[in-house]
């Protein structure tokens, strides 16, 4: 939520950002490749631009894979709700964009070590620019949270999982072609309408 000790404790948060990129180091050297990610609140009352200065060191140091900064919204089951919303909108949205920027560029700079890797990506459909191309996250890549892979040659079903050749990156995307199918999803079967009792004419109906 926030890597200042001042906020967090405000928030009645334990950890501040030294224990934070301590417990990360940990769990990247005991599990290599690990995708780390985090969602971040900026705005919360009481806090200075001296914390976000926190906020955006920690970012920098930790390089998350993939990051949400969310403004701070005032709800009565808050812990801070009795402290109000005194932080303006536009700082709140300041902060956030300040944040985002920094994130993008790690974003940007992490992803550009796939290129010209061959990974396994899970097919999931058509991509939403357009029907003609594909789309399919790889294990590191939460659904509907994180990047996706943008496959722009090859065929395959949603459900496929394909060998791809990351071609370029973006600061959220991957953008590869697909080298073939390592596993096929299986086929639908057609949906089955539930049999009904055949009535001989005359019988609907007749309950008196």
């Amino acid at each position: 939520q926030h890597a200042s000790r001042r906020v967090l404790k405000a928030m009645r948060r334990g950890g501040d950002a030294r224990t934070y990129r301590r417990l990360i180091a940990r769990a990247r050297d005991r599990v290599p490749g690990l995708a780390v990610r985090s969602t971040f609140i900026v705005g919360f009352p009481g806090e200075e631009e001296e914390d976000v200065d926190c906020l955006e060191a920690f970012l920098r140091e930790a390089q998350f894979n993939h990051v949400g900064v969310f403004m701070y919204s005032w709800q009565e089951e808050n812990p801070g709700a009795a402290l109000g919303d005194p932080v303006p909108a536009r700082v709140k949205e300041r902060r956030r964009r300040r944040l985002m920027k920094v994130q993008e560029r790690i974003s940007r700079q992490l992803y550009r070590a796939w290129k010209g890797r061959v990974v396994t990506v899970l097919v999931t459909g058509a991509a939403a620019e357009s029907a003609l191309l594909l789309e399919g996250r790889l294990p590191q890549q939460a659904p509907e949270v994180d990047g996706r892979v943008v496959l722009v040659n090859g065929t395959a079903r949603a459900g496929d999982l394909v060998r791809a050749r990351i071609t370029r990156t973006a600061a959220h995307d991957l953008i590869g072609e697909i080298l073939g199918v390592v596993d096929s999803a299986p086929p639908r079967q057609p949906r089955l309408l539930p049999s009904l009792p055949v009535m001989a004419p005359g019988e609907a109906g007749t309950g008196g």
